[in-house]
């Protein structure tokens, strides 16, 4: 009788820990597809006046490249992204880097 309680626990514990890391995919799936329609917009439609940057984020450990930041509304946003990915790479767990999203029409 206990061996049957402690196979339903652990069983119920393995289910709580897949659903758990089902749910964090999920998640994660969330996000990358909102990032992927933020990305579509601004490069399918220019905001300002000059072009428009990302700022991206690649992780020192994980070697995933992510957008941090879409740059737009300076006079110079690609002086402005520079500037912001250089003061961001003061970080040194994280590399960042800027890439232009849109140009001018």
């Amino acid at each position: 009788m206990r061996f049957r309680h402690a196979l339903a626990a652990a069983l119920c514990t393995t289910m709580a820990v897949c659903l758990a890391a089902c749910d964090q995919d999920s998640d994660a799936a969330q996000i990358a597809r909102r990032n992927q329609h933020a990305l579509d917009f601004f490069r399918q439609n220019k905001v300002g006046i000059s072009e428009n940057y990302v700022i991206f984020k690649t992780g020192q450990l994980t070697g995933v490249t992510e957008p941090v930041a879409v740059i737009f509304g300076f006079a110079d946003n690609a002086s402005a992204c520079g500037d912001m990915a250089t003061r961001f790479n003061s970080d040194e767990s994280n590399a960042y880097h800027c890439e232009i999203i849109s140009q001018q029409h």
